[in-house]
């Protein structure tokens, strides 16, 4: 025998609801319940006798009354066309319990033609709000955590091809950009706008991201300059995580699949540019100091041994210094001292490392001289001393007309020891100092 849907028994119904644990009801105009039947019935705690006959906004949590009364009316009260409808509520059980429903409906008319009740269909959806409160919550928190935080914190879309799209930046990380939230969202830091770009670091943090888009890395750390709207730049510290696949927003065309950690280090590196400076200078001069130069010193000759050009040493010390000191005191004489470095610098290129030894004498490093050109440096040097006139410091009517006198030591061929070159350097400047000064002397090969 073929059974068709009008054989179907409301019984075998009642199954078919309760799999999907929903309700049917068949509502009055007037919104008095004629009957209903399903399995959401035992969740609300009634029984079908007891709704039969009631009234259903006596069901409908107060806050939902409004927005389903007029929906319910605008159904109910209409001529001509069928309509269907569909609407989340609260609904109450017979414990006062609030539950969430969702009620997909229509009009059924008589066998005249004329609507004289309505019929819908309720699901629970209890579980499902309860879950999407609960992970709005869950946003809520990270969203003001994220807001809050003490350092500065961008969400990031990490392409393989691209590069990194901005999708959104916490408080911190606006003021150290300069930016807005607006400003901000859909840069693509690929573009340059954000940050200055160099091939290699670039090239880098293309492969890290593939790598942690593969799973191979969870997070890596990258170094770079911000450009302000202002026309400043920081140094900043980005440290970029991946974010789990779960977490993505895969609806979206470009989710959020990593946070970067964004730390302003421009202090830091300018307090470790100090350190370093002050390492390797003299205080007095801001010359080379003589540790610093002793190294540079020996990677020249170390190249020069192994055929990498030759290179020439000068070692210079102040004619008649000692009087200074004398007659003026020491605060004098290291005015003399800071003239002098800065005749040095003048002369010379900044490719030629200064350095002060030691008192006053000076060292200077010509990395691809020859005899010819260390000669015409020195040379040079002398003429220019010879030209100066420094007033003593406090004194203004005191003058030191200064000279020097120069050692010059070519550095080719000679053993790989910076000790023994300056001391060599040294020897041919003390018999240029014996012989009057005020002249250069070449140290033997």
């Amino acid at each position: 025998m073929t059974r068709r849907l009008e054989d179907i028994e409301l019984r075998e119904i009642d199954r078919l609801l309760a799999i999907g644990g929903q309700t049917l009801w068949l509502v009055e105009k007037d919104g008095t319940i004629l009957d209903v039947t399903g399995a959401h019935l035992s969740e609300l705690g009634y029984t079908v006798d007891e709704l039969r006959g009631s009234a259903l906004r006596d069901m409908i949590v107060p806050a939902y009354l409004k927005e389903s009364a007029r929906l319910f009316e605008s159904v109910a009260d209409i001529d001509g066309d069928i309509r269907q409808f569909e609407i989340e509520l609260k609904v109450l059980g017979k414990d006062g319990g609030e539950h969430d429903v969702r009620v997909n409906g229509t009009e059924i008319a008589d066998a005249s033609g004329e609507e004289n009740c309505l019929i819908g269909l309720t699901t629970d959806i209890t579980r499902q709000k309860l879950a999407e409160r609960t992970l709005l919550q869950e946003r809520l928190r990270f969203m003001r955590t994220f807001e809050n935080a003490p350092n500065g914190i961008i969400l990031l879309h990490i392409d393989s091809e691209r590069g990194g799209l901005i999708k959104g930046a916490n408080a911190v990380a606006r003021r150290i950009t300069g930016r807005s939230q607006e400003e901000l969202v859909g840069i693509w830091l690929i573009d340059g706008e954000l940050t200055e770009l160099i091939d290699a670091e670039v090239d880098e943090a293309f492969e890290q991201s593939r790598e942690m888009l593969e799973g191979d890395g969870s997070s890596f750390t990258v170094n770079r300059v911000l450009k302000r709207p202002d026309g400043s730049t920081l140094a900043v510290k980005a440290a970029v995580s991946a974010l789990p696949i779960e977490d993505w927003e895969v609806s979206e065309e470009y989710p959020v699949n990593a946070i970067v950690h964004v730390e302003d280090v421009t202090e830091q590196r300018h307090a470790e540019s100090e350190l370093q400076h002050q390492a390797r200078h003299d205080s007095l001069t801001d010359l080379l100091n003589r540790r610093w130069f002793l190294s540079l010193l020996f990677d020249r000759l170390e190249r020069s041994w192994h055929g990498h050009g030759g290179g020439a040493l000068l070692m210079i010390d102040l004619d008649d210094f000692k009087k200074v000191n004398d007659a003026h005191g020491h605060i004098a004489g290291d005015g003399v001292l800071r003239e002098i470095a800065a005749i040095l610098r003048a002369e010379l290129r900044d490719s030629d490392p200064i350095a002060r030894i030691g008192g006053d004498e000076f060292a200077v490093l010509l990395p691809q001289a020859d005899i010819a050109g260390a000669l015409q440096v020195a040379e040079g040097l002398l003429e220019r001393v010879r030209k100066t006139e420094i007033r003593i410091p406090g004194e203004p009517d005191e003058v030191f007309c200064p000279s020097v006198s120069i050692g010059v030591l070519v550095l080719k061929g000679r053993k790989v020891d910076a000790e023994a070159a300056i001391s060599d350097g040294d020897r041919a400047m003390y018999e240029a100092k014996r012989q009057g000064g005020d002249r250069y002397i070449v140290a033997p090969d």
